[in-house]
């Protein structure tokens, strides 16, 4: 596994870069003290195959999940995508 820094000032963040990094990814967000709530955000393909299992690994942690698909294509990568997202998250009171 590989962390990239991206120097932004008072925005940086690291990238993490690896295989097995849905297997180990329970560990980086505790590591990382990200907050107990997880917003996923996929396509029903991505979703299928990863979804479910990435899901229940964090809600063993314990962290509490949602999820929201967006549609398949590069058709659906559209600003009204993005506020259907944003949407998403404000009705679900995310901070």
């Amino acid at each position: 596994m590989k962390v990239v820094r991206v120097n932004l000032g008072a925005r940086s963040y690291d990238i993490v870069i690896g295989g097995d990094i849905l297997g180990k990814s329970r560990t980086l967000f505790q590591q990382h003290k990200v907050g107990s709530r997880l917003f996923l955000i996929s396509n029903p393909t991505v979703f299928e195959l990863y979804g479910k299992d990435w899901i229940r690994q964090f809600e063993a942690a314990p962290f509490e999940v949602t999820y929201f698909l967006i549609p398949d294509g590069e058709k659906y990568k559209t600003l009204q995508t993005v506020e259907n997202i944003y949407t998403y998250l404000l009705v679900q009171q995310a901070d």
